[in-house]
């Protein structure tokens, strides 16, 4: 498959401009997610500290690789690096669980 790059053997879901001959990184859009988290209480507290992030996701695939990735970032640091399908999987486990 040939993208807009004109990169051959690229995903669908590839936007990067691959100007570089070298370069082998596949990536797609970004997406934000605004979420609320909870930083544990500290000892002899009980109150926890809540905080509005944003987790960002990115799908990602090296020209190697078999199967492409999909990094959850939190303040520009990963927080995981799932496979496209354990991601599928742990969408559907969200859903179910925040829907009982």
């Amino acid at each position: 498959m040939i993208t807009r790059s004109g990169t051959p053997l690229c995903p669908a879901w590839c936007i990067a401009l691959h100007l570089d001959a070298d370069e082998t990184l596949h990536y797609g859009a970004s997406r934000e997610v605004s979420v609320v988290t909870r930083a544990p209480a500290p000892h002899r507290e009980r109150q926890h500290a809540f905080a509005l992030d944003t987790l960002v996701l990115v799908q990602h695939q090296e020209h190697h690789e078999r199967v492409p990735w999909v990094a959850i970032l939190l303040r520009g640091g990963p927080v995981l690096d799932l496979t496209a399908d354990s991601a599928r999987r742990l969408g559907a486990n969200l859903a179910d669980a925040s829907a009982r």
